[in-house]
């Protein structure tokens, strides 16, 4: 019991107990009434397709976010790669004295010179090559960054659809056995079945509620994580709301790639992957480094003209100045340049290797899936692999199986625990053909993303 103090409208006080029992017969009330009632963990869901989210994962995904940073920042060191060094100006100035007689207006001496730099050998043409290439992978590791961000969201979607239809199946296997505990209430009271069968249908359904709670817990988790694949955040006005599928989960239609030959889908992945891509043009801005670096071994020279004026005599000049490369040819960045040029050769070797181990190991998956996912529908196999005649699938075996039972058990004709088993039996076959169509769909996805097939562009 609790004691809430409460003010009347004359101003005296008033303690009351609160039942809690007596609030939540309000609520049913409420509630039978059609009064709304809004629980603490009820939030706002918005229904979405997946290309939608694909498009605001694109926006959003702060992965993304981040990468077009970074190719802003190699487009900002092209403009620093073509500036060219700045002139430098001397200015002196000096009046000489005359011993015994002070400062002679005509002994001052002043004049001014201009060293203009001129860079040898072409380094600004290879630093601009250089930088160019640089942002040219750049784009290539954002795309690949894209790549990934579609494939996580894509999971995370299917798991939603998976999930939710798992939280379907609950509800309805909840609402089965209710229906169930209502039906041997009444046979009991007629004394048809004894109290244990009664009792066993009511722990049949409080198993079907810690199921059904779970469902919903795994349903929350797999919302929350297609959340954060897409990229909303929580600072967001709508960060309260969950997304949600509109579609209901079905197999892909993906036969054709089953009959495919790896051969020609690891040509194409090769070719068209941007992690591939990537590691081929670091290679290309590696050679431009190394043209760079053996450009910066070749001396810059200055030329300054010059105008002095001296004791009232003007006199014009120039000065050339050229290092004298004597200790530094720079030895250690043309050294590097060319370890990093063989760097870049395994680079594309593990890419390379990296895409054709994905492909493979992809296509395997999708064809263990897709034979999985047949055999509900199609039938059982023979020990030589050959479908077996005038079977049905395995899905529809079982709901053969549970019809009939549940129909026997309410003509008596068999017991609760039989029944049980053929309900137990149909649901763990058909929350595994849910899982089939889950698994057969992320394997999809997962082919899809390993042999490259998306084009994106990015903004």
């Amino acid at each position: 019991m609790n004691l809430r103090e409460c003010q009347l409208p004359n101003g005296s006080r008033v303690i009351i107990r609160f039942c809690p029992y007596l609030i939540l017969c309000i609520q049913l009330l409420a509630a039978s009434y059609g009064v709304p009632h809004l629980s603490a963990q009820q939030v706002p869901v918005r229904r979405m397709l997946l290309p939608d989210l694909e498009k605001i994962a694109l926006t959003k995904n702060l992965g993304l976010a981040a990468g077009r940073l970074d190719v802003a920042q190699a487009q900002s060191d092209i403009i620093t790669a073509g500036l060219r060094p700045n002139p430098v100006a001397t200015l002196n100035a000096d009046i000489l004295p005359i011993p015994g007689e002070g400062f002679d207006p005509n002994g001052k001496q002043y004049g001014l010179s201009v060293a203009l730099p001129f860079e040898m050998g072409g380094k600004r043409e290879y630093r601009l090559e250089n930088a160019q290439n640089l942002v040219i992978v750049q784009r290539y590791q954002l795309l690949n960054t894209a790549r990934q961000t579609l494939l996580a969201v894509r999971l995370a979607y299917y798991d939603v659809l998976g999930a939710q239809e798992q939280l379907s199946i609950a509800d309805a296997n909840l609402e089965s056995y209710r229906k169930l505990v209502s039906l041997n209430e009444t046979r009991f009271k007629a004394s048809q079945i004894s109290q244990t069968e009664l009792s066993r249908s009511e722990l049949a359904y409080e198993q079907a509620d810690l199921q059904r709670r779970e469902a919903e817990l795994t349903y929350t988790k797999s919302q929350r994580a297609l959340r954060f694949a897409v990229g909303y955040s929580d600072a967001e006005p709508d960060a309260n709301q969950d997304i949600s599928p509109i579609e209901k989960l079905s197999p892909l239609l993906r036969d054709s790639l089953a009959v495919l030959p790896i051969t020609p889908l690891l040509t194409h992945a090769v070719e068209r992957r941007y992690d591939v891509l990537a590691a081929r043009n670091l290679r290309t801005a590696a050679e431009s480094n190394q043209r760079l670096q053996e450009a910066n071994a070749v001396p810059d020279i200055s030329v300054a003209p010059e105008f002095t004026m001296q004791q009232g005599v003007a006199m014009y000049g120039f000065t050339g100045a050229v290092p004298l490369p004597f200790n530094n040819r720079n030895e250690g960045e043309r050294q590097k340049a060319t370890l990093r040029l063989q760097q870049t050769e395994q680079q594309i070797a593990l890419a390379e290797l990296t895409v054709r181990s994905e492909v493979q190991t992809a296509y395997a998956e999708f064809q263990t899936r897709l034979g999985s996912l047949q055999r509900f529908h199609v039938g059982s196999r023979g020990g030589n692999g050959a479908t077996v005649a005038g079977q049905t699938g395995i899905l529809t075996r079982a709901n053969d199986i549970k019809t009939a039972s549940e129909l026997a058990y309410k003509a008596g004709s068999i017991s609760l625990l039989e029944f049980l088993d053929a309900v137990r039996i149909y649901n763990d076959i058909y929350k595994s053909y849910i899982d089939a169509v889950v698994q057969f769909n992320k394997s999809a996805m997962l082919l899809d993303a390993a042999l490259g097939a998306d084009t994106i562009t990015l903004d």
